[in-house]
């Protein structure tokens, strides 16, 4: 057995436990770079419609804001078919067509739980056409939601479907998440 409190065996022990502690973090490091998991959920298989319009910014892939990212042009309206190549709490790709874009949270991951992701597509995606009514809206209240720029007298339901949820709401710019419930 070594002889730990001679020189040379605290030498031996603090060289191993450097050893380990560099090997620990080589390995966190491997694994905060590698791709995020995707999450394998029925919800995810059918294709759906986005309740808002969004906004996009080219590049590869494309990058998806909620319409309250002003300084973005519209990438797709209200009632865009969607589908979702990939989706982990990291990024979400959707597919508009054979165009990709990819969605970032802003504060929040995504959900991956059943239960969270189910409200969270209830929440910004319908499952058909016909659940968000936009053939009731006028032509031409149709084509200004479209801009995704709302104005004076709309309902909630008309912002919403221009802008989208609000990501923070107050002063102290609290996460909207959960205090905006379609």
């Amino acid at each position: 057995m070594r002889n730990t409190t001679s020189p040379g065996g605290h030498a031996a022990l603090f060289h191993g436990l450097v050893r380990v502690t560099l090997c620990a973090g080589v390995i966190h490091l491997a694994a905060a770079c590698a791709p995020p998991l995707g999450v394998r959920n029925e919800a995810l298989d059918s294709p759906r419609y986005i309740r808002y319009t969004l906004r996009s910014q080219a590049g590869l892939p494309q990058t998806a804001f909620r319409s309250n990212y002003l300084s973005f042009p519209v990438g797709f309206k209200v009632g865009s078919k969607v589908t979702f190549p990939f989706y982990s709490s990291q990024y979400v790709d959707l597919d508009f067509n054979g165009v990709t874009c990819r969605m970032y949270p802003r504060d929040l991951p995504f959900p991956t739980e059943p239960e969270a992701l189910r409200l969270f597509l209830e929440k910004h995606f319908a499952s058909t056409e016909e659940e968000l009514n936009l053939g009731a809206l006028e032509k031409n209240l149709r084509a200004q939601i479209d801009t995704g720029n709302p104005a004076q007298g709309w309902t909630k339901e008309q912002v919403f479907m221009a802008l989208g949820y609000p990501s923070h709401v107050g002063a102290n710019s609290a996460v909207a998440d959960n205090l905006t419930k379609a």
